[in-house]
């Protein structure tokens, strides 16, 4: 419920706590169509969602959508969905780090290294961009650039595991 407050002032029609909670509902039987495969009724719903919200634009419609093109094997939509989450949602760094590391799945790198560029220009601190940018480097068998991005990265986050065993295995 929180999660959901915390967007609901972002348009004229503003959620109460009820609605959040009936929203809240509606996401978690779409998460459960989604887990038993019937991502027909899953689209269909969250189709309506985006329909009746359009002015509330909610963080977990593109992660619904994720799950389903992720289980299509969809690897563009799953960028597309990505981009327009990083478009609605402009300050979000995770949302950008998806976008990102999905590039990188789809061995994109250079797209993949600007993106995680643009999250580390505007917050040098998030150490998932970091590891990003250490495991491209590390790809394209640039390791001196591999353990700077992993170095800088643990100045940020000393204990973070990640970080860590990638600067030892490289």
């Amino acid at each position: 419920l929180g999660y959901i407050s915390a967007f609901a002032g972002k348009s004229e029609s503003r959620l109460d706590p009820k609605q959040g909670i009936q929203l809240q509902n509606q996401f978690n039987g779409i998460e459960k169509l989604i887990d038993s495969g019937e991502l027909a009724k899953a689209e269909n719903r969250l189709n309506r969602r985006a329909g009746q919200y359009q002015l509330n634009v909610m963080p977990q419609y593109f992660g619904q959508w994720d799950a389903i093109y992720r289980k299509r094997n969809d690897t563009a939509r799953m960028i597309e969905n990505w981009k327009q989450a990083v478009l609605n949602f402009h300050g979000n760094d995770n949302f950008k780090n998806k976008l990102a590391f999905e590039l990188f799945q789809q061995n994109r790198l250079v797209e993949s290294a600007e993106a995680a560029s643009i999250i580390l220009k505007a917050n040098p601190r998030y150490a998932r961009a970091h590891i990003l940018l250490g495991r491209i480097a590390e790809s394209q068998k640039s390791f001196g650039d591999a353990v700077l991005h992993l170095k800088n990265g643990l100045a940020v986050e000393p204990n973070n595991v990640s970080l860590k065993i990638g600067y030892e295995k490289t």
